[in-house]
């Protein structure tokens, strides 16, 4: 099977690539800022009672989300990197 590189406007999925809508990554672009401006903004809060809080716990869970997408982001720009290195 070739290998095909993936462009910044497609999401890899397996070996094959999926073209995503340029609404669709806009606003999931809006929706990881705001996501990282609300984790940051609890993570810094001092409240006492945080740990009790159900927008700490729903900020913590949001921030992990973002981790994992974050790293296979990651892993995939690097993964594409070396598939393009091996076909020039």
């Amino acid at each position: 099977m070739a290998v095909e590189e993936v462009s910044s406007k497609d999401v890899a999925i397996g070996e094959d690539s999926v073209p995503i809508p340029d609404e669709l990554r806009e606003l999931q672009t809006e929706l990881i800022n705001l996501n990282t401006k609300l984790v940051f903004a609890v993570a810094t809060c001092d409240c006492e009672n945080k740990e009790e809080c159900d927008v700490y716990k729903n900020s913590k869970e949001i921030a992990k989300v973002l981790k994992k997408m974050q790293d296979v982001i990651t892993i995939t720009t690097k993964s594409t990197r070396k598939k393009s290195r091996r076909q020039s």
